[in-house]
C-alpha cells in the first residue's frame, strides 16, 4: 500500500512538472487512481515507472544507469548502493546513515544534503564530466571488490 501511494505521488509530480511518463508492468489495485488519468506519450515517456521487475531486469537496468540516486535520509546500512557500486555505478546519496559507511564522497559517488539542488548538482556533474564519471565507475567497483566481497 505504501509503495502504491508513493508511485501515485511520483506520477503526480511528473504531471505537475509537465514531464511525460509511462508505466510498465503496473498491476492495478483498488488504491490506484483511474489509469486514464495517467499520461502515456505513445510509449515514449521521459520518465519510466517499472513495477514488479525481475532480478535480471533490475540488474540490466542498473548496469546501464549513469548513477544511482539513493534518497532515504538516515537510512540504515542499505544494500542498494552496494549493488550499484558492484556494477560500477556511482551513487548519489543523502549524507546520512548507511551511505556514509559505503559511499566515498567524490570518489565512488556523492554524499549530498537532502535537497534537490545538492542532488541535481551532483547529477549534472556526472552527466557533464565524462572523465569524472569514468573514474567514479572504476573506483566504485574497486571499492566494493576491496571492502565488501569475501575472497575466501
Amino acid at each position: 500500500m505504501e509503495n502504491v501511494q508513493y508511485l501515485e505521488e511520483l506520477m503526480e509530480h511528473c504531471k505537475s512538472h509537465h514531464l511525460p511518463f509511462q508505466y510498465q508492468n503496473l498491476t492495478w489495485s483498488p488504491h490506484m487512481k483511474d489509469s486514464s488519468d495517467m499520461i502515456d506519450i505513445n510509449g515514449q515517456g521521459l520518465v519510466v515507472f517499472r513495477t514488479s521487475i525481475s532480478k535480471d531486469e533490475r540488474t540490466a537496468l542498473l548496469a546501464t544507469a549513469t548513477c544511482l540516486l539513493y534518497t532515504p535520509d538516515k537510512e540504515h546500512f542499505g544494500i542498494v548502493p552496494l549493488e550499484a557500486m558492484c556494477l560500477g555505478v556511482p551513487v548519489v546519496a543523502v549524507n546520512s546513515g548507511g551511505p556514509t559507511e559505503t559511499v566515498i564522497n567524490q570518489q565512488t559517488g556523492f554524499l549530498c544534503d537532502s535537497d534537490a539542488i545538492s542532488f541535481s548538482t551532483a547529477m549534472f556533474r556526472l552527466v557533464q564530466e565524462d572523465d569524472l564519471l569514468q573514474k567514479m565507475r572504476i573506483a566504485a567497483k574497486k571499492h566494493i571488490e576491496d571492502n565488501f566481497i569475501n575472497k575466501a
